[in-house]
């Protein structure tokens, strides 16, 4: 199925409907499920998520060979994850049948299906996070690369990097919300909680250039190259380019900024605590998992700043 047919299908209208000419291989009351599970993911999901689930379902079912999805079972679902997730990552595959799972889950209770197909045993655990964060030469090369890039790129490269803000923090990110006296911008975060980030002079500067580019006043700082609302896909793959031109030998993603950011945080002695409140997290067992991810050096010179702290 063509992506920009799927993405368009999010863009537009208040809910993502698949018409029958996009997937003539599923039957009507398949198409309904879809089209039901679409409606009421589309009030709780965010797009990125929407449009994993528009893409992956439609493919998944037409996989599985079943016409009717009333007739779906477990050994179907079985043969579908032998043929096809076989020789997948473990995390493609949890991701993959946790995704069906869902959509199953809401078939069932609306009466799509009658018996979940999905056992416990077909479930995959995900494998520990194993992000790594740039070292100093990758960090080096990503940076000054970035300088050669198009204003509004080189804006998020900087914004992600000076703030570790989430990608889709910068996404909603208004005019209105930037502070050009302290520095200073006020970002929405998981569950719609607001916090304040600090972002560099350089980010200040280039924040006032694009918005003196701008033919209109927009609510939006960032938008697509037409002029539209961005999509984190937009990001990521300019992001995952840019660390390909750069010459490193793991992917590039957005998220790899933020760990830079906490890993340097650490580096300088600043506390645990106020790391953890930067990146908006919840608990601090989360922000800890960056510190197990970071080399000895970094820890190193961690327990040191803070031998100094105690002193004083």
């Amino acid at each position: 199925m063509d992506k920009i047919v799927m993405m368009d299908l999010v863009r537009t209208g208040p809910y993502p409907q698949i018409p029958k000419k996009v997937v003539p291989t599923l039957s009507e009351s398949t198409l309904s499920a879809i089209n039901d599970f679409l409606r009421a993911k589309a009030y709780s999901s965010r797009k990125k998520t929407l449009y994993e689930y528009l893409v992956f379902i439609p493919k998944a079912l037409t996989q599985i060979g079943v016409y009717a999805i009333s007739d779906i079972t477990k050994e179907d679902i079985r043969n579908w994850i032998n043929v096809y997730l076989d020789k997948k990552s473990r995390n493609v595959q949890c991701h993959s049948i946790g995704y069906l799972a869902t959509f199953f889950r809401h078939c069932q209770k609306r009466g799509f299906i009658s018996e979940f197909p999905i056992t416990r045993r077909m479930r995959i655990k995900a494998p520990p996070s194993r992000a790594r964060n740039l070292d100093e030469y990758e960090y080096s090369k990503v940076k000054k690369l970035s300088e050669t890039l198009t204003l509004q790129k080189r804006l998020i490269v900087e914004f992600l990097d000076s703030t570790g803000a989430r990608c889709g923090e910068l996404l909603k990110l208004k005019v209105s919300d930037i502070d050009f006296a302290t520095c200073e911008a006020t970002v929405v975060g998981k569950g719609g909680k607001t916090r304040t980030i600090r972002f560099s002079k350089e980010c200040s500067y280039l924040f006032k250039e694009l918005i003196k580019q701008r033919e209109s006043d927009q609510d939006y700082v960032f938008r697509s190259p037409t002029g539209k609302e961005m999509y984190p896909q937009y990001i990521q793959e300019f992001v995952s380019k840019l660390g390909k031109d750069a010459g490193l030998k793991s992917s590039l993603i957005p998220h790899k900024f933020r760990h830079s950011k906490a890993t340097r945080e650490v580096a300088n002695g600043r506390l645990l605590k106020e790391v953890s409140e930067m990146l908006g997290h919840r608990f601090l067992v989360t922000t800890m998992i960056y510190v197990h991810l970071i080399s000895q050096d970094v820890k190193t010179a961690y327990e040191r700043a803070m031998e100094s702290h105690d002193k004083r």
